[in-house]
This record gives structure tokens, sequence and C-alpha cells, in this order.
């Protein structure tokens, strides 16, 4: 991405905004292990949460196709899980030039905080 930026191309970078990074790895026990690496836990001053670009996605579910009062095919997405995916931007400046480009990161978070329903049924 600065490779661009530098190089003054008009450019957007997008992807995932993973809450852990791949792994720690530590010595234990004359054993190599690894652990959850928590590189979000005191925030990210770089990038800028964009709390006004929020998409809901749907996964799994079943498509339900019906027809209106007018004749014409409706179809509704039925029994699927919800979330909401919330944009994070991190400009990215590029080396002795006055370019800057953006990466768009994604993170995923609960339609609902806790649906007691499921946590009820086990």
């Amino acid at each position: 991405m600065d490779s661009l930026a530098t190089l003054n191309y008009p450019a957007w970078g997008y992807g995932i905004r993973y809450d852990y990074g791949i792994f720690k790895q530590l010595i234990k026990n004359g054993n190599q292990v690894e652990i959850p690496d928590f590189w979000l836990s005191n925030g990210n001053p770089w990038e800028i949460e964009r709390v006004d670009v929020e998409y809901k996605v749907r996964f799994y579910g079943k498509v339900k196709k019906s027809i209106d009062s007018k004749g014409i095919e409706r179809s509704s997405w039925e029994d699927c899980e919800t979330i909401i995916a919330r944009a994070y931007d991190t400009p990215i400046p590029g080396y002795a030039t006055f370019n800057t480009i953006g990466l768009r990161l994604w993170k995923s978070l609960p339609l609902n905080e806790f649906d007691f329903y499921a946590f009820n049924r086990g």
C-alpha cells in the first residue's frame, strides 16, 4: 500500500479487521506454544472508526419466493444470521510525496448483543 502511495497511484485497500493477530509464540517448559495476540487491546491510534459506515451482512438461511398482488415475484431472505460490518479507515502516506491513500478494514459486530433464546436452548 505504501508503494502505491509513494508512486502517486490513487488506490484503496480493503480487508478484515481482526481483533487478534495470528498468534504469539512463547517457550514454556522447553516447548513452543502459541497464544492469542491481542494486538488491538490498547486500540490503534492511526485508524478512524467509521460508525457512519455500517452494513448488515446475512449468513445461512433460505430464500422464500412469493407473488405479490400485482403478479410480481418477490424474494425474501429468511431464517438467517445477521451481523453488522463496520468500517475502520487508516491513511497510508507515501514517501517523499503528498499522496495518501486509504486502507479500509471491516469489523464484524453482533446485531444483538446477546441471544438469550439461543443461550437457553443450550
